[in-house]
């Protein structure tokens, strides 16, 4: 023990000492698994009584003995016998590292998973019979009770793996390792004792079987005498369904109990029903077991059972015909899952750990849409298991990079794999490796399993790859211009500031979000299609009873609201009758969207021919540009391929919508509840506004004039978006592994690993953002150095230094808010003057602050809504807040 904990030095003769111990650990280890699988056997030959003439029964018994049997020997084999019986220096030197660790801890959580699936095949033999048993609730209750205490087992085999492996990156701690083996091991020995009870299965309490003997000449030729576990079962018509031309030869002196069973065979024929009632009203002493042969669905032999045998029961066709759903069904299920994530988690971490970068094992693939689903609900509930906190409940569901940042890499490294059963992602915290991978946009794709969905309209600049997406990306890029950026200054700021005259004029506000939402996608209306639309709060709104679909506006809103099933069962596929009404609406409003974006394109193809004069918005820019490009091709062969098709149009402006209106609306919330936080920052940008907007007003101001000028409100923006991105954007290798560099070490990336820039730590890293990166502070993002910035000076007053944006680096930077490298989002300027325009609407001449709670000062105000901010922002389909409706603010004038 003192050398253990560092107390005193180990003597010469350690080294034998640790290898004696390493061997009898082995031994410890096999007579464990021994053990339990002993007892596994125990019940099911224990269990096998129950059906010795029910031929589905036998069916259902091998299997399972077999998949036992089979665990048994996997258990053994996965023991790392050259850790345990090799020589103490090889112990030292190999058994050590990463990856010993990492498989020790898949084997230890792979085993207790065989382990609880085991146990519960062989608790379904009895459970699956008891259904049909005649007997008391309260003997029932008894058998059940005892087939129950299996559970026990299963439930201290998750809690030892629970406390002893929670972490993929270091051993298990030994002590606590054996105490709960040993404990483990005690439980089911005691489960397999308390089972013996023969109290609880016999009506007499000693120790002999005392059968009930019926009265009638011919009794002795139903029983056996002897004790209860030799007493045995004579079937009396197994004769009668072997010689069926003499039904009656050689049973007319059977007693009047086997006649009453030979009427109910007789007539059976008549339907399930009768036989049922038969089985009931036959004599209390006996029961009536009814057996299918050869597969055959009608029963053909019926068994007479003594009440007092081990379970005494009466199985009716139902019974039968539930059995395989109740058993096989669950049976073939859990096995094959157990054998899909086997095996799939055995290959994923076979290839991550060839790599030798730091590896988590995860049970569940995190991108599966199914565990996206429960994935919240599921960690919550096992948080509140004591001791069940670990790597599970850390990484294993969406959102945990907000909650964690940049601490898992701090304390594992820049590069982390995840090891799932459906694929390996791989999590780099590292600038330069992510602007390689941004850079290599032919070696590193958008996940096709992801862009797909978003296929709904047509293909788009998000969808494609290669040339295909060079020729979208061409004419998109020439259509966010700043024609379309004036049109969004001016809608932003027209939007901003009917916002702020409806939340001043109440009391207090709780619908930031819902509001937010609105102005964002009436700026997005008018930028994309020139359809402006008056603001309106969330409590102008008068309730309709059904949603109105015949309007863009509210098209638009409900496909942006309702986007998962539209992106999961696609639009065709939501037409279809037996679906929710709700999906049924959502279908109407993708045709109303589908038919506005038609009239327009239309309308703009024939405001080409008349030469009209250009509008200010999306669809306008893309119609023209993609026509441009054909005649500049001079109309030859192939040149509308240069172009957009009427499909691509589409597609691409859906993509518009649905990445410019949720992420920016997203990120106005947040941002407005941040500033909320700080009155200095408000202050600080008012100043600004003020200095720039001076005699003008808001609805009037400049976009060429008044962009440049405003560096702290762009400051504000770009430092929402370092600490809450709103999307996240990962790559993939398909086309096989690739290289990759991490400082002066290359490591080669399996393939199909799904590649996850990790945004919240690179952006919240001291290493590059300092002490105070996870605060709050936009003048992070001020300089006065002219050369490090694109807007121009701010001037704010006399009596202040010229200051300036100071931009990101290109290359290397670790600040990724709009995507990087080639592919980075077409829309980023886009979104950057709507957020600007929206805060020079809102705070040019007000300030909010959050209201305080009965007790508290603001001070105290501003914490909470910080530390709510914090713990309730998440990923839903983007990240936003979960529950913004606890954020009540009051606006009031300047």
């Amino acid at each position: 023990m003192t050398v253990s904990a560092g107390l005193e030095m180990p003597g010469e003769d350690f080294a034998q000492i640790a290898g004696k111990y390493f061997k009898a650990t082995c031994a410890v280890i096999i007579l464990f698994y021994s053990a339990l699988w002993s007892i596994k056997i125990s019940f099911i030959l224990f269990f096998r009584r129950l059906g010795t003439n029910v031929q589905w029964q036998k069916l259902i018994w091998w299997p399972i003995f077999g998949i036992t049997l089979a665990t048994y020997f996997a258990c053994i084999g996965t023991i790392q016998y050259q850790c345990l019986l090799s020589s103490f220096e090889y112990l030292a030197a190999n058994c050590k590292t990463p990856a010993a660790t990492s498989f020790q801890q898949i084997t230890l959580k792979l085993n207790c998973a065989w382990d609880v699936i085991t146990d519960y095949l062989i608790v379904s033999i009895p459970f699956s019979m008891l259904k049909g048993v005649q007997m008391k609730w309260r003997r029932k209750a008894a058998l059940s009770g005892i087939f129950f205490l299996v559970i026990i087992t299963m439930v201290f085999a998750i809690v030892r793996v629970a406390l002893v492996g929670s972490s993929n990156t270091h051993q298990p701690d030994s002590s606590w390792l054996y105490v709960w083996t040993a404990i483990e091991a005690s439980i089911a020995i005691i489960v397999a004792c308390l089972a013996t009870f023969r109290n609880l299965f016999s009506r007499e309490n000693n120790s002999r079987y005392k059968a009930e003997k019926p009265t009638g000449p011919t009794s002795s030729n139903l029983f056996l005498r002897g004790s209860g576990r030799r007493n045995k079962l004579v079937d009396i018509l197994d004769t009668l369904a072997s010689k069926p031309e003499q039904p009656n030869s050689g049973y007319r002196q059977q007693s009047e109990t086997t006649s009453d069973a030979q009427s109910i065979l007789d007539r059976h024929n008549q339907g399930a029903h009768d036989l049922d009632e038969m089985a009931r009203a036959a004599p209390s002493s006996y029961f009536i077991l009814l057996t299918p042969t050869r597969f055959c669905t009608t029963p053909s032999l019926v068994s007479v059972l003594p009440s007092d045998f081990f379970l005494p029961f009466a199985l009716n066709t139902n019974l039968l015909m539930s059995y395989p759903a109740f058993v096989l069904v669950p049976l073939a299920l859990s096995l094959g899952t157990v054998l899909y994530f086997s095996y799939g988690l055995l290959v994923n971490y076979n290839a991550a750990r060839k790599t030798g970068l730091p590896l988590i094992i995860l049970p569940f693939d995190s991108g599966s849409p199914l565990w996206m689903i429960f994935d919240r609900k599921i960690v919550q509930l096992v948080r509140r298991i004591p001791f069940c906190s670990g790597t599970f409940t850390r990484f294993n569901w969406r959102g945990w990079e907000i909650w964690d940042r940049y601490r898992a890499h701090q304390q594992l490294g820049d590069a982390i794999f995840f090891v799932t059963p459906g694929r390996n992602y791989l999590q780099i915290c590292d600038a330069e490796a992510v602007s390689e991978i941004f850079q290599r946009k032919a070696d590193f794709l958008h996940p096709p399993e992801i862009t797909e969905m978003l296929n709904i309209f047509g293909p788009n600049i998000s969808t494609t790859d290669g040339a295909q997406w060079q020729r979208h990306r061409k004419i998109t890029a020439s259509s966010f211009n700043e024609h379309v950026n004036q049109r969004v200054w001016i809608e932003s700021i027209l939007q901003s500031t009917d916002l702020v005259h409806y939340w001043s004029s109440k009391p207090s506000i709780n619908s930031v979000a819902k509001d937010t939402r609105t102005v964002s996608l009436h700026v997005m209306s008018a930028a994309v299609f020139g359809k402006s639309y008056p603001f309106r709060g969330a409590d102008e709104d008068s309730p309709p009873t059904k949603e109105d679909s015949s309007r863009y506006g509210e098209a638009l809103r409900i496909i942006l609201d309702r986007c998962i099933p539209l992106l999961v069962l696609g639009r065709k596929n939501l037409s279809k009758p037996w679906l929710p009404k709700s999906f049924r609406e959502l279908y109407q409003a993708t045709l109303v969207f589908q038919e506005h974006m038609t009239k327009a394109y239309e309308d703009e193809k024939r405001a080409m021919m008349r030469n009209d004069k250009l509008e200010n918005n999306l669809m306008t820019s893309l119609v023209r540009a993609s026509q441009a490009i054909v005649e500049q091709k001079g109309g030859t062969t192939g040149s509308h391929q240069e172009g957009l098709t009427e499909e691509e149009v589409y597609g691409n402006v859906f993509v518009f919508n649905f990445a410019g209106h949720d992420a920016t609306a997203n990120s106005l919330a947040i941002g407005i509840c941040l500033l909320a936080t700080r009155p200095d920052v408000q202050d600080w940008i008012a100043e600004e506004i003020n200095a720039v907007l001076a005699g003008v007003e808001s609805k009037e101001s400049s976009y060429e004039a008044m962009f440049p000028r405003l560096p702290r409100c762009l400051a504000v923006v770009f430092e929402t978006v370092r600490l809450f991105t709103a999307v996240a954007i990962a790559k993939s290798n398909p086309s096989g592994p690739q290289p990759l560099k991490f400082g002066a070490e290359t490591v080669v990336v399996p393939k199909n690993t799904m590649i996850i820039p990790s945004y919240s730590a690179l952006h919240t890293h001291p290493r590059y953002w300092g002490n105070d990166s996870l605060e709050f502070e936009p003048s992070r993002w001020i300089t006065t150095d002219p050369q490090t910035s694109r807007t121009n000076d701010s001037h704010v007053s006399s009596s202040h230094p010229a200051e300036y944006f100071k931009e990101p680096p290109t290359r290397n930077s670790p600040f990724v808010g709009w995507s990087g490298g080639a592919r980075n989002c077409p829309g980023r300027k886009f979104a950057q003057v709507e957020f600007v325009g929206v805060l020079v609407g809102l705070f040019r001449d007000f300030k909010v602050r959050p209201v305080p709670l009965k007790g508290e000062d603001d001070e105290m105000a501003r914490a909470r809504l910080l530390e709510q901010i914090r713990m309730d922002t998440g990923m839903k389909l983007l990240l936003q807040m979960l529950h913004p409706e606890n954020a009540v603010l009051e606006w009031k004038r300047q």
